[in-house]
């Protein structure tokens, strides 16, 4: 992601289970959206991400009842990994876009 496109950024996951490395990172971004990357490592390569546009983000933060300078510190105080956020987003009906990659 071009950094110039990002507000701010928080560590939602960072882990190792099972021999992998499990990263990803919550993002708002300068046109007022909000994207959620993440990384896969070990016994391949697996790299997502989920982009939500400016009217979603703003539902988010709605649902979760914060400011939007508030919502990446609700996220990560509110979902323990990015399963579940993402279970959180697809109940609300806030698909976005997805992008995602696999390299073995």
């Amino acid at each position: 992601m071009d950094p110039q496109l990002v507000v701010a950024s928080r560590t939602l996951e960072d882990r190792r289970v099972a021999g992998r490395s499990v990263h990803c990172a919550v993002r708002t971004l300068t046109d007022g959206g909000f994207v959620m990357e993440g990384q896969v490592l070990g016994g391949g390569e697996y790299e997502w991400a989920r982009r939500l546009d400016a009217g979603q983000t703003a539902r988010l933060g709605a649902l979760l009842g914060v400011a939007p300078a508030d919502l990446l510190d609700a996220v990560v105080t509110r979902f323990p990994d990015a399963a579940s956020f993402e279970e959180h987003l697809r109940e609300h009906g806030l698909d976005g876009t997805f992008w995602s990659r696999r390299e073995d």
